[in-house]
């Protein structure tokens, strides 16, 4: 799925997100992470985003966060 659709989806349902998904938006808009244990930290213009994956699934707060900052919101 790309991109754009993935935001759309997740702007929609953000507790039924794939952790997959989540990386793939995180990895396009905010480039390179460093992992430390299970959590998948990137760093923005605007701070921190740090996610992490609950039993193949983002948590809902996390992408709501990524929501926005890339949203502006």
């Amino acid at each position: 799925m790309k991109t754009d659709k993935l935001v759309d989806k997740m702007q929609r349902n953000p507790a039924g997100i794939k952790f997959t998904a989540l990386c793939k938006v995180c990895d396009e808009y905010f480039g390179e992470y460093r992992q430390k244990g299970s959590h998948r930290i990137y760093q923005t213009k605007h701070g921190i985003i740090n996610i992490q994956n609950h039993k193949g699934m983002a948590i809902e707060y996390q992408v709501q966060q990524v929501l926005r900052v890339i949203l502006g919101g």
